[in-house]
């Protein structure tokens, strides 16, 4: 065959290539290697808004930190070492990027992982990306990070302070290793006192779901939202009366709140110094950060649905029809689910036949959470025997 028919020949195979290769583009829609499709509101701010917390995969701002960063298919197989190389890099050039992503993928890798370390260090980048000492560092208020960021720390504190069991929260002075060096806290015992009780055991509350109750209250804020067991403090006669009148089941919500010193210094240095410390909901809402006043975590409906549950006061309700032991009875009846509060109005609640002071729980649930009710009044209950005639019981 003669060179050009050959080329003849050869020029009409790639006619016939080039003509399936557009019939099997038409085929695919037309579609280009990159090009964007219309997605519904949900997908799209799925894609733009799933992080560790919502989606259990990090964020689109930490994913495009391990790509700038060359780290990306390294954080998939040996995620410890990726995660050194990026502290490393933190050091060598501090930016607000790499601060929010190590807080993140910290905590993603705890979550894998179980290593509680890795819990406080996304809580120790997680409180340095949102109060750095340098303004150039300084985020803007309206950053989406930001509250991401507050959640991390909050969720960082608690399950990097938790026992072995995770049950509860330790609350305990010391020195704590870190994947990059160590962690020191110490704690104001003064704080843990609440009227004539002492706490002394606190489980974490915000990962409970709730059920029974109509409404969750959350008031979202820094630090770990947990429940305060109690126990005496002393013999202390003045406080005696109202111990009489504190259930033993009693959990009181609190909010653990680690202040750490000059952190982002600390955090590049090896060594960090927090102090823990505790606040109760009925005595604070916020804590002074920065020259700010900031509203503290808080879940107080999860806390009283913790004390209900399973709760001994469920099974009084046809105990005490039938008459029941007065020694089921909390002293004179008359039940305070925290220390008596001068200058409140009390309002005592007084439940029905057959029946138990644990069915004011949605009333209590709505009024101790209503912001222009909770300051003014101071809600009490009433226990008794409801087989016992009605006059009996009113005297």
């Amino acid at each position: 065959m003669r060179p050009f028919e050959r080329f003849k020949y050869l020029r009409q195979g790639l006619v016939q290539f080039t003509a399936l290769y557009l019939l099997l583009g038409l085929v695919a829609g037309c579609s280009t290697p990159i090009g964007v499709v219309r997605g519904t509101t949900q997908q799209t701010y799925y894609a733009l808004t799933a992080n560790v917390l919502s989606a259990a995969e990090p964020s689109s701002w930490s994913k495009q930190v391990l790509h700038r960063d060359n780290l990306f298919d390294r954080f998939d197989n040996d995620p410890s070492a990726a995660l050194a190389e990026l502290h490393k890099r933190l050091k060598d050039r501090t930016t607000p990027d790499r601060l929010f992503a190590l807080a993140e993928l910290s905590f993603f890798h705890a979550e894998r992982s179980g290593k509680q370390e890795y819990y406080l260090a996304a809580a120790a980048y997680a409180y340095a990306f949102l109060l750095p000492e340098r303004e150039d560092m300084a985020i803007r208020p309206i950053d989406p990070r930001a509250r991401l960021a507050v959640d991390l720390y909050n969720w960082g504190v608690s399950r990097g302070l938790a026992s072995a069991n995770s049950e509860e929260v330790l609350l305990e002075a010391g020195t704590r290793a870190l994947p990059f060096g160590e962690m020191t806290l110490t704690v104001e015992p003064s704080q843990f006192i609440w009227g004539g009780y002492r706490f002394k055991r606190f489980i974490p509350v915000g990962e409970f779901v709730v059920r029974g109750l109509l409404n969750r209250y959350r008031e979202a804020g820094v630090g770990a939202a947990l429940a305060a067991e109690v126990e005496p403090v002393g013999s202390d006669s003045a406080a005696e009366p109202a111990r009489k009148r504190i259930p033993p089941r009693i959990k009181v919500p609190v909010t653990a709140f680690v202040r750490f010193v000059e952190p982002l210094r600390t955090i590049l240095e090896g060594k960090i110094q927090g102090r823990i410390e505790l606040y109760a909901a009925d005595q604070a809402t916020t804590v002074r950060v920065a020259e700010r006043d900031v509203p503290l975590e808080l879940e107080p409906t999860a806390a009283l649905a913790l004390q209900l549950e399973g709760a001994p006061v469920w099974d009084f309700e046809f105990a005490g029809f039938r008459l029941a032991d007065p020694q089921q009875i909390l002293g004179d009846g008359l039940i305070m689910m925290h220390p008596y509060r001068p200058g409140r109005i009390p309002v005592v609640l007084v439940h029905g036949t057959a029946s138990s002071p644990a069915r004011w729980a949605e009333m209590i649930n709505e009024l101790t959470n209503d912001p222009s009710i909770r300051g003014r009044y101071q809600f009490w209950l009433f226990q008794y025997s409801t087989g016992q005639p009605i006059l009996y019981s009113a005297m």
